[in-house]
């Protein structure tokens, strides 16, 4: 680009941004990823590790959803929990709500 040309309208940032500012670079989201991996892959090997250790039968009692208790092995029931306990955070990540942007660029405008 010749010295003293602006670059295309698109490729401009908003007045006052720096490209600092400007979000998360690959390597950011990259690294952000592969670190989540890692800490899923070892919360599973706990739970592996708790289910090859645990193999006799417990009695499992939760009054708001059994009337009875519940004999299972100590992993299985390890391992429900586990799963409530996961899809209980990616509803929460992911939300449902309505995103900010959403609004059209009309709030605070009237």
């Amino acid at each position: 680009m010749p010295e003293g040309a602006q670059p295309p309208e698109r490729f401009r940032l908003a007045e006052g941004l720096t490209t600092a500012a400007a979000g998360p670079t690959l390597w950011d989201m990259s690294f952000k990823s592969v670190l989540k991996s890692i800490v899923f892959l070892a919360i599973l090997f706990v739970m592996l590790y708790v289910g090859m250790n645990n193999l006799q039968s417990i009695d499992f009692s939760f009054p708001v959803a059994f009337q009875k208790k519940v004999t299972a092995p100590a992993a299985l029931v390890y391992f429900g929990i586990f799963a409530v306990g996961v899809l209980a955070g990616t509803v929460l990540a992911a939300g449902g709500g309505k995103s900010r942007g959403s609004s059209g660029g009309k709030s605070g405008s009237k």
